[in-house]
């Protein structure tokens, strides 16, 4: 019959789910980085515009590495089935 390792069944599946908030988490934190501009008025300095700019493109580098998680997650789960 089939074979299922429960533990790494289970870490795997924790593992895919934080990667998930993660990625959330971090998809949120770009686009509110971006969501002050000039033509809002919100901004008082210009280097504000780049300064947000940068914290975007950060987070969503970590957002990008979430989701590597995510896989590392989904290819655990495969494996639990093989092993």
């Amino acid at each position: 019959g089939l074979h299922i390792n429960w533990k790494v069944m289970g870490i795997s599946a924790g593992v895919a789910v934080l990667g998930g908030g993660l990625a959330f988490l971090f998809n949120k934190l770009a686009k509110d980085a971006t969501s002050d501009r000039p033509e809002k008025g919100t901004l008082t300095k210009p280097d504000d515009y780049q300064d947000n700019y940068d914290k975007a493109g950060k987070y969503q580098t970590l957002r990008a590495v979430s989701y590597g998680i995510i896989g590392l997650g989904v290819v655990g789960i495969g494996l639990s089935f093989v092993f």
